[in-house]
């Protein structure tokens, strides 16, 4: 087997280990932006409304798995990107996580560091969610009420 076949490997064992312990919600057609992404699901009327954190599966009308993770701005989804791949993963994300979480293909490493090692809260990626939104409140609130907001966020996020 070559680097190359590990590497897809891992990918995929990667994904599967979060796909395989979360709850599935139906797809919806109007996720799909038209030109593979799913806009639609990261933000805007028809995205599912999660907790930061809370993931949930589903099938694109096309047949491609999705991975839905609530955030503080909307969800990060880590989808299949082609139909007859299912070794290629690409993300989409809310613009306020573009510093943090770069779009494109993914590595097994990205898919771990977004999702987690499996079905519960990415412990890795809810802390720089975290660190990333109480400088961006420190902007918009005094430093003591960012820090008292998210004293909250963290006590909300251990359970």
């Amino acid at each position: 087997m070559t680097n190359a076949h590990v590497a897809v490997n891992h990918k995929l064992e990667a994904f599967n280990r979060v796909w395989d312990a979360i709850e599935k919600i139906e797809g919806k057609v109007e996720w799909n932006n038209g030109t593979g992404y799913f806009d639609g699901a990261a933000k805007g009327e028809n995205a599912p409304l999660l907790a930061a954190g809370k993931k949930v599966g589903a099938v694109s009308t096309n047949g491609r798995r999705l991975i839905i993770m609530g955030a503080a701005f909307g969800n990060i989804v880590v989808f299949q990107r082609y139909n007859d791949n299912d070794n290629v993963f690409t993300v989409h994300r809310p613009n306020e996580f573009k510093h943090l979480i770069q779009e494109g293909s993914l590595s097994s490493d990205d898919i771990r560091f977004i999702l987690g090692y499996d079905g519960r809260a990415g412990s890795d990626a809810l802390s720089a969610y975290r660190d990333i939104a109480i400088d961006v409140l420190k902007f918009a609130l005094p430093e003591d009420k960012a820090k008292a907001l998210f004293s909250i966020f963290d006590e909300f996020t251990r359970g």
